[in-house]
């Protein structure tokens, strides 16, 4: 949610020099609320759409990431993969397919090999 509420307080010049990364580990954990809990979180109205945290009549705090930060990142490419599958995207493969060009995959292991 802090992209969101970056996006929603910084615009303009300021906004364009910094970048956001979302790192996805865990799809079925998206921060889901009843959409009468938008006004708690007094973002302009706009916000709840279909391209901001509107997801299937409720707010979707991780959807909100997602379509707001500047880049995605996934854990390994299996799982990139895999989460944009109706089987393993807990509904959210279409949210993730929309914003493609944005996603890469960053192993979230150290690899000892090009350690000193």
């Amino acid at each position: 949610m802090c992209v969101v509420y970056l996006n929603a307080i910084v615009k303009g010049s300021r906004r364009s020099h910094s970048k956001t990364l979302l790192t996805l580990h865990n799809r079925g954990y998206q921060g889901i609320f009843p959409d009468a809990q938008f006004s708690r979180t007094s973002l302009d109205p706009s916000v709840f759409a279909a391209n901001g945290l509107e997801f299937y009549g409720s707010v979707n705090c991780l959807k909100g990431g997602r379509m707001f930060s500047d880049t995605v990142s996934m854990v390994s490419k299996t799982y990139a993969k895999e989460i944009l599958t109706a089987e393993f995207s807990c509904e959210f493969e279409k949210v993730l397919a929309s914003r493609l060009d944005t996603v890469q995959d960053i192993p979230s292991k150290i690899d000892s090999a090009t350690c000193n």
